[in-house]
Order: structure tokens, then sequence, then C-alpha cells
């Protein structure tokens, strides 16, 4: 029988899976979807819906490369808090199965059998251990990912999904803490998806068309990298202004070949938007577009992240600038540009390190597959992350305040 495991990275929006090859430890094939949970109301509907996507999910995989879901011997589930307490049927408190009671915080190992996963029956479920709060064991799995627990210089992890997960420290010791952030994947955008086939991930005017999708298709939709992409070009022409602002009388007067962006403000809804894809270059009726109300959220949740930046700076001490290594993850797309992360001030403009990690979360999961030792790493990282509330706290909501423009961050902020 073949061996195989399998990692599932549960987020509020999506759910991506990918199959290893246990033999060589090669990933073989990887799927990102859905997560469906988000249209039922029925709080046991959701956990089933999870839970037949992530079936479906394991169907394709393993029919896309000849195997059976009794290959699959060893799975690793990964995801925030909320995904994970739904995955157990525990919510708001709610005790929906048997699974309920057990403290997933501290991790566990169970059989495939008690989440009514279609594989090898015998096969164990692990659940890396958690921090607590609103920090997951997405957290804790993301931080084995290029060895960040064991940096000595000051290091940012900034996790971009429903919720930001902001993580900040040296292998000393870290802070974190979580803010809503689901503009990042496309939660709450008019043409918003996550980052899969059909999702603009790339903008750039010079382009024809100016856009790159995911997959050999009509484009459906928009990604969180390129909505940091659509932003940015529209900061540098001059279309919106350093608040978000369609600027209709500026638009189209900065040079550097970016003044036919303008050509592109249309009035959708009942606002002003910019038009990406037009209607002749998709299959939606009035194409796909950002509005004005899209921009507002996007840049109330990049300031958001920022003023969780902030606060975790001010708890332990130290100044923006010290800071060596940005880690940047999530579901957004593996096209991210740093550049353009910076010119809208989502991260800070500082001297250091910048790293783009497709799905810190998952590729921590693999590893664990891939050795059972880095479990314990795990346990480890656990021990050594405080996490912080930061939104009850006064000076956050005038950081956010202070953080809604669209511009690199003098001297980090």
């Amino acid at each position: 029988m073949a061996n195989h495991g399998l990692v599932i990275d549960l987020g509020t929006t999506a759910i991506s899976a990918y199959l290893i090859n246990l033999e060589n430890n090669s990933v073989i094939n990887g799927h990102v979807v859905e997560n469906p949970q988000r249209q039922e109301q029925e709080i046991g509907a959701r956990r089933q819906a999870m839970i037949n996507q992530a079936n479906a999910v394991i169907d394709s995989l393993c029919a896309e490369m000849g195997l059976s879901g009794e290959d699959i011997r060893e799975v690793v589930v990964v995801g925030n808090p909320a995904m994970i307490d739904l995955w157990f049927g525990r919510i708001s408190g709610i005790a929906l199965t048997s699974l309920a009671s057990i403290n997933h915080t501290d991790g566990t190992v169970l059989k495939a059998m008690a989440f009514g996963l279609r594989i090898n029956p015998e096969g164990e479920v692990i659940i890396p251990p958690a921090v607590g709060g609103m920090i997951g064991c997405d957290t804790t799995a993301g931080l084995l990912t290029n060895n960040l627990f064991t940096r000595e210089d000051l290091s940012l992890y900034v996790d971009l999904g429903t919720y930001a997960t902001v993580v900040l420290g040296t292998q000393e010791g870290f802070v974190s803490t979580s803010v809503y952030g689901g503009v990042f994947e496309g939660v709450g955008l008019r043409d918003g998806m996550v980052a899969t086939t059909g999702a603009i991930y790339k903008v750039d005017f010079n382009l024809s068309p100016p856009y790159k999708v995911y997959g050999a298709c009509l484009p459906q939709g928009i990604c969180g990298a390129g909505v940091i992409d659509t932003l940015s070009h529209l900061r540098s022409a001059g279309v919106i202004n350093e608040k978000g602002k369609i600027d209709r009388a500026n638009a189209g007067l900065r040079a550097n070949g970016q003044t036919r962006a303008f050509e592109r403000v249309i009035e959708l809804d009942g606002q002003p938007a910019f038009l990406i894809a037009s209607p002749r270059e998709t299959s939606r009726d009035q194409g796909i577009a950002l509005t004005q109300a899209d921009i507002d959220k996007t840049v109330r949740a990049k300031a958001m992240v920022l003023a969780a930046t902030r606060m975790l700076l001010r708890k332990i001490g130290v100044e923006v600038q010290e800071i060596k290594n940005i880690y940047l993850t999530g579901s957004l797309g593996n096209a991210i540009n740093f550049r353009h992360a910076i010119n809208l001030g989502l991260i800070p403009a500082v001297d250091c390190n910048i790293f783009y990690i497709s799905n810190a979360a998952g590729k921590g999961a693999t590893q664990i597959l891939r050795n059972r030792k880095n479990l314990d790493v795990c346990y480890q990282i656990k021990e050594r992350i405080k996490a912080v509330e930061v939104k009850s706290d006064p000076d956050f909501e005038q950081l956010v305040s202070q953080n809604m423009v669209l511009c690199p961050t003098a001297n980090g902020y």
C-alpha cells in the first residue's frame, strides 16, 4: 500500500490541502477551495459543510494522482482557532459532537474515523498546539517555516487571513495578536475571491490585458495580491489620494506610463469604481472592479494590521527600525509584490530582509508530516509566544485612525 500524508489548512474563507508522498517527502498535489461554512446559518450545517468540502478535496487530490483515500495514513490539520473549534464540533460554547470536550489547544492526535475523513480509517489526524485566544495552531505551524522561531534578531511575522495574525520577537520570546483582515482573502469586496483558479493576482497597467489570472480561464474575481497591486498602481498614478478616495480631478496627471488608469474609472453601484476587467473580458455582467467601498474597507484593514504591529512594538519596548526580518504570509496568492505592500503602508518601510511565504501554516504542517519531531518543536514555539489583546486597548483605535493612509510609512510609521 502506498504511504501518503495530507495537510489541511482550515481558513475561514478557504481550505488549502496538499498531498505528500511520505516515501520521499515530496508534495505531489495541492488544491485551494472555498470554505463553504460561511454560507450556512446553522452551526451543525457549517461544520458538516466544512467536513464535506475536505472530503471532496481528498477525493480530487487522490483521483488526480491515481490513488485511493486508503493510501493516506497521516493528516495534519491546522487553522485559526474558530475553524479548529468548528472542526471539533464546538463553537461559541455550544458542543455539537463528543469531540468538543477535547482541549485541542494543547494539541492532539486522533484516528481519522473520529472526523469522518475519507482516508485510511486507522490513519492519524494530528492537530498541533495553539497559543490560545485568537492565536491558533496555524501560527505555531507557520513559525516552523524558515526557522523563524530561532532568529536572534527582531522579526515580524504577518499572516494576512480573514483574521490577520501579527507576531513580533526573537528566539527568546514573541508577542502576538490578531485583528480582522478579511479583505485580504476577498471577504466583503464586491468582486473579491480567494487565491484560486479564476482569481486576478497581478495587476500592471503596462500589460495588455492589465492583469494576470490563476488558471487558463476568464477572470472571475480578484484576490488579495491583486487588490494590493491595484491600489499601489492607482496611488502612484494619482487615481486615488492618500486616503484611498478616487480622485477624478487629479487622476491621470502623473507621468510614468500609468495615466491610462484614469480611463478605467467608472460609476458602479452608485459610487466611483475602478474597472480592472471589462464585461467582455469576464463572465461577470459588470466586469471586475474595485469600488470606493472596497477601497475604504481595504484601507481600514491595512491600518488595523499596522496598528497591531505598533502595539506589539510598544509592548516589548522596541522601535520599528530595529526590525531586521519581515515575513509575510497568507492566502493572498503567490505573487505579492513587496514594493507595492510598502507603497501602501501595509508593512513598515524599514531597511530589513523581507520574505513572502505562500501559506506558511501549510508549509509548517508539511514539515510535521515529514518529521514528527517538528510537532515537538511546535510545543516549544507555543511556550515562547504570549498572546496580546490589542483591540480592547483605547490606543488601538487611535492608531488605526492614524494609519488610514495609503503611503510608505515615514521612519517605519
